[in-house]
């Protein structure tokens, strides 16, 4: 992943239905920019809002994107790992698993 990280700036994810997309939380660890929609479960100050319906607004806003200074663009990375750490632990998606079969 240091690897890929090191090549490719953003994660881009236009999900329809998936509240809670482990994916997001993986790529804000990696250091990558996270570019999503609302309905991946995740509304931070840090990520970058798609729309599931409007591509012209989305091809807009990854051009945009691409012209953010690199300080910029290394803070965003930055808060998202801090978000990632601090909010949203392997308890989040486990405990209600748990719960319902019973196991907690």
């Amino acid at each position: 992943m240091s690897t890929l990280a090191k090549q490719a700036d953003f994660f881009v994810s236009v999900s329809t239905a998936d509240p809670g997309a482990t994916t997001i939380l993986e790529q804000m660890c990696f250091g990558l920019v996270v570019a999503c929609t609302p309905e991946t479960g995740y509304e931070h100050d840090t990520l970058i809002p798609l729309s599931t319906k409007d591509t012209e607004s989305n091809i807009k806003t990854l051009i945009n994107l691409q012209t953010v200074d690199e300080m910029d663009l290394l803070d965003i990375a930055a808060r998202n790992r801090i978000i990632a750490i601090t909010h949203h632990t392997w308890r989040q998606f486990c405990d209600p698993v748990l719960e319902f079969m019973g196991l907690e």
